[in-house]
C-alpha cells in the first residue's frame, strides 16, 4: 500500500478495513478500536505518519491494538511527536509480563540524539491521568533515523527497553516484532540493577513506605537506616514517587516539593565545617525547587555564605508564613546522614564546627514543629543513612540531641518470602521465565531475601539459558543449585561490604556478631543489649530460629576468619589515601608538615628542630586543633621516617617514647595526654601522624619555644603566630570564651 494511497482511506466516513488476529493471537485479543474521537486521532497519525497504518495493522496480526493517540503541538521540545498506547492481547501479556499499555512516541525527527530519548518520561507526561498506568520499563520508537535500532540498544538498560518499530524496508512480517522484542529484551538482564531502583522495578516494603508517608503526613520525622546496598536510596525516591502520584491524583490543593541532599560529598568534620558546606548547597537547592514550583524564595535569595543557621531558620519562616505558601509542603530529604554523625559523634568533643551539627538539627527539627497544623506551608524532614546516632544518641559532640526521642527510626529489613518470589516472576516474566516455588524459596533462603543478593542469584540462574524464542522458561530448584558456588564467589565483596559496615559504624552490635560466631548464642545478652540485638534481626544480620538465635546467611556466608589479614591491609589502604588526599590540600590551620621530628636537615640545632614541632603542636592546641605530619616535606612529598628512625635504632616505640617524653616536657602530661600519635604507611613510607586537640583553655609551655617564653602560640591560616601583651588578653577573651 502507497502512501498516496493510503491517506485517501482515510478520510472521513471511509473505515480503514484492519486484519483479523492470526490464528495463533486470537485468544485473548483486544477487541477493534471503535471510539469515534480515538479513530480521529489514528487518521490524523496517519496523515502525519503514514506508517502508522501498517504498524497498527501488524499489531492488530498480534492481537494487539492501539487504543490512544495524541498529538504534541503546544510543548516546544516534543512538537510534531505522537504518543500511542498499544494494549497487547492476552497472550503476548503473559508471555513479556505486561500487565498495562505499552506507549509508542513517534517522532519526526530524523536524528535521534540521547536527550530525545531521556526526554520520554517528561513527555509521557502529558498523557491524561486516565491513561498514566502505562508500562514504564517498554517503549516502542518510530523515527526514520537509519541508524535507530543501533541507538536505541545503546540507550536500553535493565529499567528501560527501546524497541524501533519496524519499517517498510525492513521485514514486515508481524511475527518479526515479537522476534525483535523477545532479542531485545532477552539481550538485557532484568535482574541486574545498579543504583536506586522505582516503579516497575521496585518490590516489597509497602508496610515500611506506608509508615514513612504517614509520619511525613503528620509531621513528623521518619529516619531510614541500613546498610549499603539494602535499598535505603530506592525507598526514598520510591517513597517521593508514590506521593507524587497521589498528589496528582488527589482533588486537593497541596503541592509538595522534595528536596533531595545527599551528604556524602561533605567535608569531614575534622578537617572543616561541613553544616557551612550543606547549608550553602542546601538553601540553593531549596530556593531553585521552590522557584520550579512558583513559591516565594526572596528570603532564600537574600543569604550568602556568611549567614547564619539562625539567619536560614528566619529566612524560611518568612517563606512559609507567607499567604503564597498556603498550600506548599516542603519535604526535605538528607541522605547519608552519619557524614554529618560519624561514629562517635555521640562521644565527640565540642567545637565551635562540631557544634553546629546539633544546632542544624535544632533548626529544622524547630521548622517542622511551628508548621505543624499552622496557617502557612508545611516542612517536613526524612533523614536516611547507615548510622542512626542522629537520632539514637541523647548527645551529639557535647550537646543535647534535637532529635533524640523526637524523630522515629526504621529499618530497611530483607524482603518476605512473597516479596522475593514476586521479584522473581515479575522480571522474570520479561524473558518468558517462570520460578517453581522451591526454585523462589531456595533463592529466598541463600540471599537471605537482601534484595541485591536475590537479584544477583536470579541473574546467574538464568544467564546461561539458550535463546528459547516464545517459548516460556521453567526455572526449578536445580538449576538454582547449579550456580550456587558461583553465586557465592560473585556476591562475597558485596557482603564483605554490608558487614564492614556494621563493624564500621555499630561496634556494640559488631561485639555481638564476634560472639555469637565464636562462642554461639546471644541469649545472655538479650536484656542487657535488647535494641542492639533487635537492630541486627531488622538488618537481617541475626535470625531467631526454634528460641536462639543464629547467624544469617548473610552473616554466615560473609564470616571467613581467613580474610581478616585482607580486611585489615583493605583497611590501611584506605587510610593512606584518606591522608594522601588530606595532604593534597597543603598546609593549612589545620595541617602543618615536618620533614624530620628532631633532625636537622639543613645545618642548625636538633633542639631547634623540636622546638619548632612544639611550637606548632601548641598552636593547634590553642586554635581549633590540627595535624602534623612528620615524613612529609614542605611541597607535600612523603619523605618517611628514616632519619628520626635512625636516631632511635630503628623502632617505633623507641621514637614514640621520645615523642611523648618530650611532649610531656613542654606542655605538661596533663596536656598531652590527650594527643594521639600513630604511624600510618604512605606509598610504601611510614609517617608519623600527630594530632592535637582543640584545647578549652590556654595552654602554655612549660619552657621557653623558640627563645620566647612570655608568649601565646597560636594558628592564623597556615602560620604559627606568637601573640603577646594585649594580644594575649583579647585572644583568650574572644577564643576560649567563645568556645566554651
Amino acid at each position: 500500500m502507497s502512501d498516496q494511497k493510503r491517506i485517501p482511506d482515510l478520510q472521513p466516513g471511509v473505515r480503514l478495513i484492519l486484519p483479523n488476529p492470526h490464528s495463533k493471537f486470537a485468544s485473548g485479543a483486544v477487541k477493534e478500536m471503535r471510539n469515534h474521537d480515538v479513530v480521529k486521532r489514528l487518521q490524523e497519525l496517519a496523515a502525519d505518519f503514514p506508517s502508522s497504518v501498517e504498524d497498527r495493522a501488524n499489531f492488530r496480526r498480534l492481537g494487539s491494538e492501539y487504543v490512544f493517540a495524541r498529538k504534541l503541538i503546544a510543548e516546544e521540545h516534543f512538537r510534531g511527536s505522537w504518543i500511542v498506547l498499544v494494549r497487547f492481547g492476552r497472550s503476548l501479556e503473559e508471555r513479556f509480563g505486561l500487565s498495562s499499555e505499552v506507549p509508542i512516541i513517534y517522532s519526526p525527527h530524523d536524528d535521534i540524539q540521547s536527550r530525545t530519548v531521556t526526554r520520554i518520561p517528561e513527555m509521557l507526561g502529558y498523557l491524561p491521568d486516565d491513561r498514566s498506568n502505562y508500562t514504564r520499563w517498554l517503549t516502542f520508537l518510530s523515527s526514520s533515523d537509519v541508524r535507530l535500532a543501533f541507538k536505541l540498544d545503546e540507550f536500553s538498560d535493565a529499567t528501560k527497553i527501546f524497541i524501533p518499530l519496524w519499517r517498510k524496508s525492513q521485514d514486515s512480517d508481524a511475527e518479526s516484532l515479537i522476534r525483535d522484542m523477545a532479542k531485545r529484551i532477552h539481550s538485557i538482564d532484568p535482574y541486574t540493577q545498579h543504583g536506586s531502583v522505582t516503579g516497575d522495578q521496585f518490590f516489597g516494603r509497602r508496610v515500611l513506605l506506608n509508615s514513612i508517608s504517614a509520619n511525613v503526613k503528620n509531621q513528623q520525622i521518619p529516619a531510614i537506616f541500613g546498610m549499603r546496598k539494602t535499598g535505603k536510596t530506592s525507598v526514598l525516591m520510591e517513597l517521593e514517587r508514590q506521593n507524587r502520584i497521589a498528589a496528582e491524583e488527589s482533588s486537593g490543593t497541596t503541592r509538595t516539593v522534595y528536596v533531595y541532599q545527599d551528604l556524602e560529598d561533605l567535608p569531614d568534620i575534622d578537617f572543616g565545617n561541613p553544616v557551612r558546606e550543606l547549608m550553602l548547597d542546601l538553601t540553593e537547592k531549596i530556593r531553585r525547587r521552590l522557584s520550579e514550583s512558583k513559591f516565594r524564595t526572596q528570603p532564600l535569595s537574600e543569604l550568602n555564605e556568611e549567614s547564619s543557621l539562625l539567619e536560614f531558620k528566619r529566612a524560611m519562616q518568612r517563606i512559609l508564613h507567607h499567604n503564597s505558601s498556603r498550600n506548599l509542603h516542603l519535604v526535605i530529604i538528607l541522605d547519608e546522614i552519619e557524614y554529618l554523625c560519624p561514629p562517635g559523634a555521640e562521644n565527640g568533643r565540642l567545637t565551635s564546627t562540631s557544634s553546629l551539627v546539633p544546632q542544624f538539627f535544632g533548626v529544622l527539627r524547630k521548622l517542622v514543629q511551628e508548621s505543624a497544623g499552622g496557617e502557612g506551608g508545611r516542612v517536613s524532614l526524612i533523614l536516611a543513612g547507615l548510622a542512626s546516632a542522629s537520632v539514637e544518641a541523647r548527645q551529639l559532640y557535647g550537646r543535647e540531641n534535637p532529635l533524640f526521642s523526637f524523630a522515629k527510626p526504621y529499618y530497611v529489613s530483607p524482603l518476605t518470602i512473597e516479596d522475593t518470589t514476586d521479584l522473581l516472576q515479575v522480571l522474570g516474566a520479561r524473558q518468558g521465565f517462570h520460578w517453581s516455588a522451591g526454585a523462589a524459596t531456595l533463592v529466598h533462603t541463600e540471599s537471605g531475601g537482601h534484595a541485591i543478593l536475590v537479584r544477583e542469584l536470579a541473574s546467574q540462574a538464568t544467564r546461561n539459558i539458550a535463546d528459547h524464542g516464545l517459548e516460556i522458561v521453567s526455572i526449578d530448584e536445580s538449576a538454582v543449585r547449579s550456580v550456587l558456588p558461583k553465586y557465592q564467589r560473585a556476591v562475597s565483596s558485596q557482603i564483605d561490604q554490608i558487614l564492614s559496615h556494621i563493624e564500621k559504624f555499630y561496634s556494640t552490635e559488631w561485639q555481638l556478631l564476634e560472639h555469637l560466631m565464636s562462642e554461639g548464642g546471644l541469649d545472655e545478652f538479650d536484656e542487657v543489649y535488647p535494641a542492639a540485638i533487635n537492630r541486627l534481626e531488622n538488618l537481617g544480620i541475626i535470625q531467631l530460629v526454634d528460641n536462639k538465635w543464629t547467624a544469617s546467611k548473610l552473616l554466615a556466608l560473609g564470616w571467613k576468619a581467613s580474610l581478616d589479614p585482607l580486611k585489615a591491609a583493605k583497611s590501611d589502604a584506605e587510610k593512606s589515601q584518606k591522608i594522601l588526599d588530606h595532604i593534597a590540600t597543603g598546609e593549612s590551620k589545620r595541617l602543618e608538615f615536618k620533614t624530620t621530628f628532631s633532625v636537622p636537615v639543613a645545618g642548625g640545632k636538633e633542639s631547634d628542630v623540636r622546638d619548632s614541632f612544639i611550637k606548632v603542636g601548641v598552636s593547634f592546641l590553642n586554635s581549633i586543633g590540627g595535624t602534623i605530619y612528620v615524613g612529609v616535606d614542605d611541597a607535600g612529598t612523603v619523605v618517611g621516617l628514616k632519619k628520626d628512625m635512625q636516631t632511635c635504632q630503628g623502632s617505633l616505640d623507641q621514637l614514640t617514647l621520645k615523642v611523648q617524653s618530650i611532649l610531656n616536657a613542654s606542655i605538661g602530661r596533663a596536656v598531652s595526654s590527650g594527643i594521639s600519635i600513630s604511624f600510618p604507611e604512605i606509598k610504601g613510607e611510614r609517617i608519623m601522624s600527630v594530632e592535637f586537640p582543640a584545647s578549652p583553655e590556654p595552654v602554655w609551655p612549660q619552657r621557653a619555644i623558640s627563645g620566647k617564653s612570655d608568649v601565646l602560640w597560636v594558628r592564623q591560616n597556615a602560620n604559627t603566630q606568637a601573640l603577646a601583651g594585649q594580644d594575649i588578653t583579647s585572644y583568650v577573651n574572644d577564643h576560649f570564651h567563645k568556645t566554651n
